[in-house]
């Protein structure tokens, strides 16, 4: 099992931690304990629909990460990213020509190298942080309180992957 560096599985549970607490899909529920709550949305109901979509992938994502399944969990990333992207110019958060930064990841995760289980993390890590500016940048409740981590914790990804970081944690 290969190691990777604490700092980077970290900001990825704090980002996957955070989606929980805005997220239009509403929190993971198993039904056998919980009684599914329908959400009140002020969102469109296709909204709603591709954010159900893109948490499972995530999840799913987050599921072959912990089972160290790194090469089985890059084409759920790139399947959460692909619909993470479409949503991003549907509701106007990303404009066209499409930004750098999205055919970067597009290209990272689309060229079907195989790559390291720290590599996985980071680009899951990364189309989270897009996934959550985009919801932060709707509205929803604790928006504010989430978007300055999501900010944090990019940057820790970004140093971590870069080999930058010093070991200590950052604020």
């Amino acid at each position: 099992m290969e190691a990777i560096p604490y700092e980077l599985a970290g900001a990825v549970k704090d980002l996957h931690d955070l989606l929980q607490q805005i997220n239009p899909a509403g929190p993971y529920r198993m039904a056998l304990f919980h009684d599914r709550e329908e959400r009140k949305s002020s969102q469109p109901k296709w909204f709603s629909l591709e954010a159900t979509q893109i948490d499972s992938y995530l999840r799913g994502a987050v599921c072959l990460l912990a089972n160290d399944l790194a090469d089985s969990s890059l084409p759920v990333i790139a399947m959460a990213w692909k619909h993470i992207k479409s949503t991003a110019f549907r509701i106007g958060f990303a404009k066209q020509p499409e930004p750098a930064y999205f055919r970067y990841l597009s290209t990272e995760l689309s060229t079907g190298e195989r790559r390291s289980k720290a590599e996985a993390y980071r680009l899951l890590g990364e189309a989270l942080a897009v996934h959550l500016d985009m919801l932060c940048s709707l509205g929803f409740d604790r928006a504010g309180i989430v978007a300055p981590k999501v900010d944090m914790l990019r940057a820790l990804l970004t140093s971590v992957s870069t080999g930058s970081h010093n070991g200590r944690p950052q604020s």
